[in-house]
């Protein structure tokens, strides 16, 4: 194998290619998403903002395995995203973009249908609205929240 080039030579490409005419006449099992992407897998994803609360994402993610996505048509199935960073890392270091583009880029799989959940604790750096594009609404659930009362409160529905 020839040795692979180096990186820093690579050509970017920076022109965007021109939108081709839609096709008309054909269909697909799929979806159309908000903002007009396309996905074929009704994935629901869920992330963390900070590591501390993959162990809790895991429970809950069995939980919703167990009691919600065989009542839900057409979901396949569900997925948490996690990672190593949020508590303590620098986040406005220059090279913490790439990791945190990277979960935002994640977050936009057009397979998620749009929606995309973070769970945090509430006193990480890398806040959960950081990693959510646009308006996140309801779509972030933090653990040190007052409107809950432990652990057993959030488990329970509402």
């Amino acid at each position: 194998m020839p040795a692979p080039p180096d990186l820093d030579k690579l050509e970017l490409a920076t022109s965007v290619p021109a939108p081709q005419a839609p096709l008309e006449g054909y269909t697909f099992e799929g979806f159309r998403n908000p903002d007009g992407s396309v996905g074929t897998k009704n994935v629901l994803a869920i992330s963390t903002s900070v590591q501390c609360v993959a162990g809790t994402l895991q429970f809950a993610l069995q939980r919703i395995k167990a009691e919600l996505l065989r009542n839900i048509p057409m979901s396949t199935t569900s997925l948490r995203l996690t990672h190593n960073y949020g508590c303590g890392v620098a986040i406005t270091a220059p090279l913490a973009v790439v990791p945190i583009r990277t979960l935002q880029n994640i977050a936009r799989n057009p397979n998620f249908g749009g929606e995309v959940m973070v769970v945090g604790l509430g006193c990480e750096k890398l806040v959960p609205e950081r990693l959510l594009p646009g308006e996140v609404g309801d779509s972030v659930v933090r653990m040190q929240d007052e409107a809950f009362d432990g652990f057993g409160a959030m488990s329970r529905p509402s």
